[in-house]
């Protein structure tokens, strides 16, 4: 009977990884995929947007929730991503509200819309990376040293 809440939070515990992995990877590759079809205007019907990330995150939950690669790698960089998409949203919201706006098939929509994209990217890649650093000089007790 001890072993039922257990299994209980164990089965909590994988249900949470698979569904972070999932929103996780759909997010990743759910806004470049999202740009593009905005800047490709037309070839591509906006309902393959939804359905694209959704497969892409169910495909790539898989490689992660294995334990093949780390899972929290996959989610600190889409949140680091997330976090960094909504800076420089802003931003450019601020910078294109000064300028006094442009149409959606300027050529500066499509700069403002690819550079959000480097700089979510960018910024996920920045922050793994120097997590990463710092996990690797720690020592194995997990004392820092002064």
């Amino acid at each position: 009977m001890s072993s039922t809440p257990a299994a209980v939070r164990d089965a909590l515990g994988a249900t949470a990884d698979v569904a972070s992995a999932v929103v996780s990877a759909g997010f990743l590759v759910g806004l470049p995929l999202a740009v593009a079809v905005d800047l490709l205007d037309g070839p591509v019907p906006e309902s393959v947007v939804p359905a694209g990330a959704l497969l892409a995150g169910v495909a790539a939950a898989y490689v992660f929730v294995s334990g093949s690669q780390p899972l929290a790698l996959l989610t600190d960089f889409a949140l680091a991503a997330v976090l960094g998409l909504v800076g420089v949203g802003a931003l450019t919201f601020v910078v294109v509200a000064a300028l006094g706006g442009f149409g959606s098939g300027s050529t500066a929509h499509a700069a403002a819309l690819v550079s959000n994209v480097v700089v979510a990217y960018a910024s996920g890649a920045i922050y793994v990376t120097a997590r990463q650093r710092r996990y690797a000089t720690e020592p194995a007790d997990g004392r820092r040293s002064a």
